[in-house]
């Protein structure tokens, strides 16, 4: 679907080669390519679905697609595997990275992590910058993968407050009018 090659924002190591995804499945979009939907709005191709207006959509389905993804990586280690997978972890960053940017309304506008800055985010895990930093030099490490699930935790505790503070706000909006 993407009329013209993958912009330079999105060719940054150690993401890509990035496939297209002819489904309409949320869930079966980030599985083939998470940044899907971001690289179509900066090819300007045509979408249903902008993920970044429907946060709570996205994010619960960001994290299911982590849970699955998240079992598959523990139990390589489990099974005595000194390094993960490689583009199991790669996947996962790109999930949490979706996670970030989509939670704050916002599209994955580039990959080049280290020069993002994370403080115009309104979910911010504690030092996610130096930890997805630490995680992207060695993704394959087991500390690699607990900093992201952590990463991945606090990212939905904070995501869900924010979504209950919404709807409270919401909710008592109507009352005081």
């Amino acid at each position: 679907m993407y009329s013209s090659s993958v912009p330079g924002d999105f060719l940054h190591e150690p993401f890509g080669p990035f496939q297209e995804a002819f489904h309409s499945e949320l869930e079966q979009v980030l599985a083939i390519n998470p940044f899907y939907y971001d690289i179509c709005l900066k090819t300007d191709e045509q979408v249903l679905w902008r993920p970044w207006e429907h946060a709570d959509q996205s994010v619960s389905a960001i994290m299911k697609r982590w849970d699955a993804l998240k079992t598959t990586i523990a139990s390589g280690f489990r099974s005595r595997q000194k390094k993960a997978s490689r583009k199991d972890m790669i996947d996962g960053i790109s999930l949490f990275v979706c996670c970030l940017y989509w939670s704050s309304g916002k599209p994955v506008g580039h990959l080049d992590l280290r020069n993002t800055d994370w403080t115009a985010f309104d979910i911010q895990p504690v030092n996610v910058h130096e930890r997805l930093n630490y995680i992207l030099i060695k993704p394959e490490q087991y500390h690699s993968f607990v900093q992201l699930d952590q990463l991945f935790q606090e990212c939905e505790k904070q995501f869900s407050k924010q979504m209950a503070l919404k709807k409270y706000k919401q909710k008592n909006a109507g009352k005081s009018e």
